[in-house]
């Protein structure tokens, strides 16, 4: 009776399993680049979910939010019917016949994938002019539709280069623009920009960064810089920057009232190529990478010193460039002098025209004997790219006299114990 039992339990759950039914597909069978749409996979049957759904991100789509989960139960003549609903908001990222692949269900113990779905995607936007061509809600007392002319505000987003050709360590800044003729509400980057064969850094901008009115196509635009990057390329050759997505909530229409609707709408800058040039092969000097502009000088806080008394030598660079190629100096060794390590400080910010700021080493320096010092000249090269040629630049030696110092008397010193203390030397250390 036992094992009857228990073949019949096996039974019913096949049954109830084998009524399972799964569908994937998009909210929508065509599509723009620019285009946000739900993907979403349908159960409908009994038993559950036991592990939530996983969508990753591929090069045919990317995903922005989700799932958003939804659970619906009819019943009808007293049978019950469950399904539950999974939605991502995602975006084609490029043209033609997509094909997102079928993913894994766990339900209960078994195991069910998906259909593969299919959508067609063009270049732009189409479901934003399908919502636009939406009919009235009076077209029924009307013998034709009724068309409300609406104003059709246009979102634009762009990447501008200041230079689409430079050399390699030759900053480039590039700048990202949100065009509008609408209010904006909020905007964010779906994902980072990738920029291969570049070193990158951001450049801060206001919060709340001014409009300039500019003139695209004919069209007048609210244009606000959003983003601003400053890349140095580390290698030649013909460097590719991807396309960037932007989600953008803002007004694009009003309905039949009047009032505005607010839509979440996803807009692509344009890709950009940059040509990197090789440095020209008759580098000079000590190159060690540094391009751009810069100056070089040297002082010390005194010309006449004391023995065994100390001084500061300063040496400092300044000017425009990759001031992360400029690599630490060294001081050579002077005859009859101890030589402390430098302290080192920099001031450097990234602007729209690359580094901009200057480097700084200090040695404290104390000689030991009587003697005119020299300090060597320091030898400095980079490449500007503006002229397209090395240079070489180079501080003047500094000359330092160093007097003789006064002779110390032997001092007693006793104590109240009676022992005494002789002062043999003094040793000062400089840090």
């Amino acid at each position: 009776m036992v094992k009857r039992l228990f073949l019949i339990l096996i039974f019913i759950n096949q049954i109830c399993f084998a009524d399972v039914k799964i569908n994937a597909f998009f909210s929508s069978e065509k599509a723009g680049t620019e285009d946000v749409l739900d993907f979403i996979i349908k159960i409908e049957g009994e038993g559950e979910v036991s592990e939530t759904p996983y969508l990753s991100s591929s090069q045919d789509f990317q995903v922005l939010s989700g799932p958003s989960i939804s659970t619906s139960v009819q019943i009808v003549n007293f049978n019950m019917k469950k399904s539950v609903e999974y939605r991502w908001k995602v975006n084609p990222k490029r043209e033609g016949l997509l094909i997102m692949p079928s993913l894994e269900i766990k339900i209960g113990r078994n195991v069910y994938k998906t259909n593969e779905a299919k959508l067609q995607v063009e270049k732009g936007s189409l479901l934003q002019n399908q919502r636009r061509q939406i009919p009235s809600i009076f077209d029924d007392f009307f013998e034709e539709p009724r068309r409300v002319p609406q104003r059709e505000a246009e979102i634009r987003v762009q990447a501008v280069p200041n230079k689409t050709e430079c050399f390699v360590g030759e900053p480039v800044v590039i700048t990202y623009n949100l065009l509008t003729q609408t209010s904006i509400q909020n905007i964010s980057l779906t994902e980072p920009p990738v920029y291969d064969g570049f070193w990158v850094e951001n450049i801060e901008i206001p919060e709340r960064p001014e409009a300039k009115i500019v003139e695209i196509d004919g069209k007048q635009f609210y244009s606000y810089t959003i983003k601003k990057d400053l890349l140095f390329p580390n290698s030649e050759g013909i460097k590719r920057i991807k396309e960037v997505s932007f989600q953008i909530q803002g007004i694009t229409s009003r309905d039949f009232f009047g009032f505005p609707q607010i839509e979440n709408v996803l807009r692509k800058t344009n890709p950009i190529t940059i040509n990197v040039k090789p440095l020209p092969e008759a580098k000079i000097g000590n190159f060690q990478g540094a391009v751009g502009k810069f100056e070089i000088s040297s002082k010390v806080d005194k010309l006449e010193v004391v023995e065994g008394e100390a001084f500061t030598l300063t040496l400092k660079i300044s000017g425009k460039g990759n001031f992360k190629n400029i690599k630490d100096f060294e001081l050579k060794d002077i005859p009859l002098c101890k030589i402390y390590p430098p302290k080192i400080e920099e001031k450097i910010k990234a602007t729209s025209e690359g580094y901009e700021g200057y480097k700084i080493w200090e040695w404290v320096i104390v000689p030991e004997e009587k003697q005119s010092l020299k300090i060597p000249e320091f030898l400095f090269t980079y490449f500007d790219p503006y002229k397209e040629s090395f240079n070489e630049i180079k501080t003047q030696s500094l000359n330092i006299f160093i007097k003789k110092g006064k002779e110390k008397k032997e001092e007693k010193v006793f104590m109240a114990e009676g022992r005494e203390i002789k002062e043999i030397a003094k040793d000062i250390g400089y840090i």
